[in-house]
């Protein structure tokens, strides 16, 4: 670099929130490239998914996704959300299977190794009345209190 001065560039080819930086030289050939955001080992740029899942996390959709993003004036979001959240999902039943399996020895190692704890079952359906087609069961843990399984149900 010849310190003459360096002029500062945002690619067009952005992905969503994602973003590529240029820095180029008034005077030398010099470029250097860089973007505002990693990329896990795939195409699908972490802050997009990151964005998808904050906006989910609130109860808000695509159209909350755009607006926030004009009022922000950030770029507009990813168009194509089914992969965040296939990612998503994945990350999620990850986390899930983990905490269970967590809770569970837990409350083994809580009733001294045994393996027969006492639990609560609770469960409950979409609709009130017997014409819901979705519900749900948990069972919890009396020692530990902590969620150990987890169905779903649907006709």
């Amino acid at each position: 670099m010849c310190n003459s001065g360096l002029d500062m560039q945002v690619l067009k080819g952005k992905s969503g929130l994602a973003i590529t930086f240029v820095l180029k030289c008034f005077a030398c050939p010099y470029r250097v490239e860089f973007s505002s955001n990693f990329h896990e080992g795939t195409q699908i740029a972490t802050i997009n998914t990151r964005f998808v899942y904050a906006m989910r996390s609130i109860g808000k959709g695509a159209e909350a996704r755009r607006m926030f993003c004009g009022v922000m004036n950030l770029p507009q979001p990813p168009t194509m959300f089914s992969p965040y959240g296939k990612r998503i999902l994945n990350a999620a039943k990850l986390v899930y299977e983990d905490s269970i399996q967590n809770a569970a020895k837990e409350a083994i190692c809580e009733n001294e190794g045994n393996k027969n704890i006492a639990v609560a079952v609770d469960g409950t359906w979409q609709k009130r009345g017997y014409t819901s087609l979705n519900g749900v069961v948990t069972v919890t843990s009396i020692d530990t209190g902590k969620v150990i399984h987890v169905d779903i149900l649907s006709k």
